[in-house]
């Protein structure tokens, strides 16, 4: 427990006047243990796994521009993946907020973690219709087809979503405000305990309007356009090898190949479900019901991180099942290794030939400065020689 700067607490308070405003920490029991390990495990593997994903898919588009997929996909799988390093970051915070049982970051941060939560909850779904998309176009467009009408309209019902996200945004950074709550107050001590949290604080009659809008663009539309572009590969598919066996007369062992593509869009599928729909029924649960019972609430906070959980699973799980991506990035890794290794060795070669110069050249005035003392020892000898005859002739 941490005492209080209690100013602000007493001014609204007045009643409490004496007392000293203690935060107060909650005891830690198996269900917190296990909530902490979760989140700490969802951040820890969001981070490992989120720059996995800008290793391999940047390496990517930066050094190839003729890899078999999509740019729009890769360049939305980016995106998808910065910005979910951004919502793990407040995760932090969530579990700070678990782990000392109060919000410690005042009003700004609050704000500001309340506007990252509500793009959690409405830009990866958008991304993901994106990436839907452009997966259903590159298997169902003809070679040199124009876009088509759906592309415009999906566009376009994109634009109208980011305008909405926007108003969103601003009710939510508006409404969102922390508020200190007393939990116990021990008067022979003179102690009041309290907690502040962070949340949002909507009018009621509002408050139903701004949830039905939030989760028809949240969930509902983004999951029937998601579910239908997915689940119309395999079909089209299908209905194309059907088409080359019986109109051109060709053979098509198709099976295996429709039950891998099958196989990858139902993954994609169930994984979205999982991690969307138990909390978006929490959070009309929570909408409806003024007092949740304590063992919904820990549903709840399941539900929540199953939200987080989906930043770290789909650009892991799009980067992983995408052949082109990962032949693309080990193709770049061995020909930089390549040219590493080249570079390697050529400067080896500059490095050892220049040293040879260099030794070449020490020896070469090793030898000038070796004559030239030879010279002169030959000619004091001349000069001693010479003094001798004269002292002698003399």
């Amino acid at each position: 427990m941490a005492v209080l700067d209690s100013a602000d607490f007493i001014a609204e308070n007045p009643f409490y006047y004496g007392y000293d405003v203690v935060y107060y920490t909650p005891k830690w029991n198996v269900i917190r243990y296990v909530n902490v390990i979760l989140y700490c495990i969802t951040v820890v593997a969001g981070l490992i796994g989120n720059v996995w994903v800008v290793w391999k898919v940047g390496l990517v588009l930066i050094y190839n521009r003729s890899v078999k997929v999509s740019q729009k996909i890769l360049v939305c799988i980016m995106i998808l993946c910065v910005f979910d390093l951004t919502i793990i970051g407040a995760l932090v915070l969530v579990l700070d907020d678990m782990i000392h049982g109060a919000w410690r970051f005042g009003l700004v941060a609050c704000k500001v973690f309340y506007c990252m939560e509500a793009l959690n909850k409405f830009v990866p779904p958008i991304i993901l219709v994106q990436v839907s998309w452009f997966s259903y176009r590159s298997i169902t467009r003809a070679p040199g087809e124009k876009s088509s009408r759906l592309g415009y309209i999906l566009i376009g019902c994109s634009a109208i979503g980011t305008v909405v996200i926007g108003i969103f945004l601003a009710i939510v950074c508006i409404s969102a405000r922390t508020t200190t709550f007393v939990l116990k107050v021990d008067h022979e001590l003179k102690d009041v305990f309290v907690t502040t949290k962070c949340n949002i604080y909507l009018p009621p009659k509002y408050g139903i309007v701004f949830s039905a809008a939030a989760s028809l663009i949240g969930y509902i539309i983004t999951t029937i356009i998601y579910v239908y572009f997915y689940a119309s590969v395999p079909v089209f598919l299908k209905r194309r090898y059907k088409s080359l066996s019986y109109v051109k007369g060709i053979n098509v062992n198709s099976d295996a190949a429709l039950f891998r593509v099958s196989r990858t869009v139902i993954a994609l599928i169930i994984i979205y479900l999982i991690c969307w729909t138990p909390y978006w029924v929490m959070f009309w649960m929570a909408q409806l019901l003024p007092n949740l019972p304590r063992g919904l609430v820990i549903v709840s906070i399941y539900a929540h991180l199953l939200s987080y959980i989906s930043c770290a699973a789909y650009p892991i799980m799009l980067t992983a099942i995408n052949r082109g991506i990962m032949s693309a990035h080990s193709q770049i890794v061995i020909r930089k290794k390549r040219q590493l290794a080249t570079i390697k060795a050529g400067a080896l070669q500059v490095f050892l030939q220049t040293l040879a110069t260099q030794i070449n050249v020490f020896e070469m005035w090793i030898r000038a400065a070796d004559s030239s003392t030879q010279s002169n020892s030959n000619t004091q000898f001349e000069e001693i020689v010479f003094d001798q005859e004269s002292d002698q002739q003399l």
